[in-house]
C-alpha cells in the first residue's frame, strides 16, 4: 500500500499532530541493546557491551541467560582478595575463578532495569532500585543492609603512619572538640573515602578533649 509523505511542519500541507503514543516502559526494557535506563531517562550506552570472555574470546553466559547489565570489581583490604560480581536483571553472581563459573549471590524480588555499587568497609553495597539496600562481606550470600545490625568493622590500631592490627602500643590519643555523644566501643572513621582512610573502635573516652 502507497503511503503518503508529510513532514512534521510543511509549508503545503501544514502542522501534523496525531502522532501516536506509548509509555516509556513498554518500550525499554533491560535487553534494550546501547541503551540504558536511568533516573526515569533512556540514555545511550558509552562503551561496550558488558560481556565477560573466557581466554578464547567466547562470551559466558550467566545461569539464568540474562544480559550482565552491570559488573562491579573488589578487592577485600583485609585479605587482599580480588573478587568479581556480575549482576543481571534478576540475580547477583560471583565469578568463581577455580570453578570457572558463576555462583549464585542473589536473587531479585522483581526484575530490575539497573544496579548502583559501592564499596564500603571491606564490604560491596547494592541498590537496584527494588530490593532494600543490599550488602556482601564476602561470606555467604547478598543480604538486606537493615539486618546487619552489629556489623564488626575489624579493629585497627594507627601510631600516624603505621597500622598495627594486633598491638595498641604507641597509639595517639585522638583529640576532639568534645566527647559528648562518644561512648566505649563507638566506631569511628578518619578521612571517610579518602586515601589514607582508616577505621577503629572507641576503646574510652575522657572527660574534656581527649
Amino acid at each position: 500500500m502507497n503511503k503518503q509523505k508529510f513532514g512534521i511542519f510543511s509549508p503545503i500541507l501544514g502542522e501534523k499532530k496525531d502522532f501516536p503514543t506509548i509509555l516509556l516502559g513498554n518500550t525499554v526494557n533491560a535487553e534494550n541493546s546501547n541503551i540504558v535506563t536511568r533516573y526515569g531517562e533512556v540514555w545511550r550506552r558509552k562503551m561496550r557491551e558488558p560481556d565477560l570472555l573466557d581466554s578464547e574470546g567466547v562470551k559466558t553466559q550467566t545461569p539464568d541467560g540474562f544480559p550482565i547489565l552491570h559488573y562491579h570489581t573488589f578487592v577485600k583490604r583485609s585479605t587482599a582478595t580480588q573478587y568479581l560480581l556480575a549482576f543481571t536483571k534478576a540475580h547477583i553472581y560471583h565469578w568463581n575463578p577455580s570453578t570457572k563459573a558463576f555462583d549464585l549471590k542473589f536473587t531479585c524480588a522483581s526484575n530490575c532495569l539497573e544496579w548502583d555499587t559501592e564499596d564500603y568497609n571491606d564490604m560491596v553495597i547494592a541498590t537496584n532500585w527494588v530490593d532494600k539496600v543490599l550488602y556482601w562481606d564476602t561470606l555467604g550470600d547478598f543480604e538486606p543492609l537493615d539486618t546487619a545490625n552489629g556489623i564488626e568493622y575489624g579493629r585497627a590500631h594507627s601510631n600516624e603512619t603505621n597500622i598495627d592490627e594486633a598491638s595498641v602500643s604507641g597509639q595517639k590519643v585522638l583529640k576532639v572538640v568534645s566527647t559528648s555523644g562518644y561512648t566505649s566501643a563507638d566506631k569511628v572513621i578518619i578521612d571517610r573515602g579518602g586515601a589514607r582512610e582508616e577505621e577503629g573502635v572507641v576503646d574510652s573516652v575522657q572527660a574534656g578533649i581527649s
